[in-house]
């Protein structure tokens, strides 16, 4: 959206705009009328969207909201600190967010799959924020095999809908982060069918997606998305799959996330 001078002049979407997905993204409503006219006018007079976002962030109010959510606030002054333009801002909150979001799930010490794994810094984040299982298969094929894995890591170059090298009822996690955006609906099927029939009975399927209501309001679309979801739908389509469990609407409009167990014993 913008070049990497951040500036306000060079941005292709106007200060309102800006202003407006902030209060979705951080505060997850509609901005008030009165603190919408002050923020845009403050950005308008600085120039700097990192201050804008550093002002919320430090709100009482965005702090109690996320605090609510993760139940701590450390990583509030971390993004606060970040030198970030409006071209990756969101990408970064919506990373922090994620990353929380994980570290509250329960990881397994079994087999766990990922799908999409891009690099060996993926492998990193995982085992530093969801725990190091037994034996973690990255399923990766549109990235090269990284030269360097961690020991417990098996590499499998097939795509989300091809688990053929995955053995039936082998596995005790599936996570897939930010992938189910990029499939084709054929492909989307098979990944769908495909995590029934690796899982365990009782076993869980975790992943996150963009929120479409979000990012339709927005107005922002990631142009390698195919489709994008609204939580009712995913809850929708998993439980025509069998699938029991949660599903989280992560900070109310960024992120919808869903933690389910396979159909069998729970």
């Amino acid at each position: 959206m913008t070049d990497n001078s951040g500036k306000v002049e060079d941005w292709a979407i106007s200060p309102a705009q800006y202003v407006n997905t902030l209060y979705h993204l951080l505060l997850g409503r509609e901005p008030d009328q009165a603190g919408f006219d002050a923020t845009v006018r403050d950005l308008h007079d600085s120039g700097d969207p990192t201050k804008t976002l550093s002002g919320l962030l430090g709100t009482p109010e965005c702090r109690r909201r996320l605090g609510l959510i993760f139940g701590n606030r450390d990583w509030i002054h971390e993004v606060g600190r970040v030198d970030i333009s409006a071209d990756n801002e969101t990408m970064e909150i919506i990373h922090q967010l994620r990353t929380e979001e994980l570290r509250r799930n329960e990881g397994t010490e079994g087999t766990l799959v990922s799908i999409g794994c891009m690099g060996a810094t993926y492998f990193d984040w995982i085992h530093e924020n969801l725990g190091y299982p037994h034996k973690h298969i990255g399923l990766e094929y549109y990235a090269p095999r990284p030269d360097i894995l961690p020991p417990n890591v098996v590499w499998i170059a097939n795509t989300a809908g091809n688990m053929a090298d995955v053995a039936t009822g082998s596995v005790d996690l599936i996570f897939g982060g930010q992938v189910v955006e990029h499939l084709w609906a054929d492909e989307l099927v098979n990944f769908f069918h495909e995590c029934c029939r690796v899982l365990k009975p009782g076993g869980r399927l975790m992943f996150d997606t963009p929120n479409e209501r979000i990012t339709s309001h927005a107005g922002w679309k990631h142009p390698e998305h195919t489709i994008e979801f609204r939580p009712d739908d995913a809850r929708t389509l998993l439980d025509h799959l069998g699938f029991a469990g949660e599903m989280w609407d992560l900070s109310s409009d960024i992120d919808g996330a869903s933690s389910s167990r396979a159909p069998g014993p729970r």
